[in-house]
Formats: C-alpha cells, structure tokens, sequence
C-alpha cells in the first residue's frame, strides 16, 4: 500500500510537471515583447499551482504514511518534496526555513539515538 501510494504520488507530479511545461512551451512560440509582464504574472501563477500541487501531494502522502505507523526514515524522505512544493507556493524564506530546521532536527535526533545505541552496546 505505502509502495502503491508514493508511485501513484510520483507519477501524478509527473503528469503536473510535464502540463506546466506543456503550457509555458505553448506560451513560448507565441511570445511578443510587449507581453512581458502577462509572461511574469503566467509564470507566477504556474509556479505557484505547481508548488501547491507538489506540496499538497507530499503532505498527503505524509499522512498517509504517518496513520500507517511509518517510522521517521519513511517520513523524511518526502520532507524534501514538501520543502519544494511551499518554497514554489510562497515565495517568502521563512515557511522553508521553519521546515528546514524540522527535518534538521528529526536527523539530529537520529544520529543521537544511533549514537546512544552504539555506546550501550
């Protein structure tokens, strides 16, 4: 299930990332020098959507991996994805730093149990 959630996840920002691309190469060949400011507002909008979408695809598969008991190795892998998707959505530094410095944490943590762990034995 977990395997079946994250490609199904994979494939869909595929699918998000190649319409973007779709749509901006489209904008291109029609391209005049007096639509450069509609061309920025475009290009805002579709990183946006595109942010929101990944953000949104990686949160949900966060939940769906955190309700089926994942541990945090699982769970720091689509921190990444999340990070990406809001640094995309909000163009302000500190929804990714705050972020940052969770994951930060997590793998602190982490290297501190290891640590802990190997010292008992």
């Amino acid at each position: 299930m977990n395997q079946r959630a994250q490609n199904v996840g994979q494939i869909i920002v595929a699918i998000a990332f190649a319409l973007s691309l779709l749509i901006f190469f489209i904008n291109v060949t029609n391209f005049r020098g007096t639509e450069v400011p509609q061309w920025e507002f475009y290009l805002l909008w579709v990183g946006r959507f595109t942010g929101t979408f990944v953000a949104g695809i990686a949160a949900v598969l966060l939940l769906i991996r955190a309700i089926g008991g994942a541990g945090t190795a699982e769970l720091s892998s689509l921190i990444l994805p999340l990070l990406a998707g809001l640094s995309l959505t909000s163009g302000h530094w500190s929804t990714v730093l705050v972020l940052g410095l969770l994951l930060l944490c997590i793998l602190v943590g982490r290297i501190i149990r290891q640590t802990q762990k190997s010292k008992a034995e």
